[in-house]
């Protein structure tokens, strides 16, 4: 079954091993992946110039947060799913609304939620 058929996933990660394993696990679903980027300002950059259906959103990208990729998000009402290896306490305010996934987390688990943010989106 392929879930995400037809819909695009901005997928925001600074881990390759990670991003390239969830674009693999995306696309098997249908989904048509935006990225992955791996800082903040090239994530900005692709929603410039891309208007995905929904988003992956990890929070801490090096030194910062991806809390101004999810203004944009909010911005533009693109729903978005946020992972992280921190507490949700430790998210910034502009995510705290959005689904949150602890890593680690399995693929379907991530799938079913961005399936889910979609459907409420």
């Amino acid at each position: 079954m392929q879930a995400l058929l037809g819909k695009s996933v901005l997928i925001v990660e600074d881990n390759v091993l990670i991003a390239d394993d969830l674009k693999e696990a995306l696309a098997e679903e249908g989904a048509a992946v935006v990225g992955p980027v791996y800082e903040t300002e090239k994530a900005l950059e692709a929603l410039a110039q891309a208007h995905p259906d929904c988003a992956i959103l990890d929070v801490f990208m090096g030194a910062g947060t991806t809390a101004t990729v999810a203004t944009t998000l909010n911005d533009m009402g693109v729903p978005y799913v946020v992972v992280s290896g921190y507490q949700h306490d430790w998210i910034p305010k502009p995510m705290q609304a959005a689904p949150y996934i602890a890593k680690p987390y399995g693929y379907e688990e991530l799938i079913n939620a961005v399936w889910k943010a979609l459907q409420a989106g």
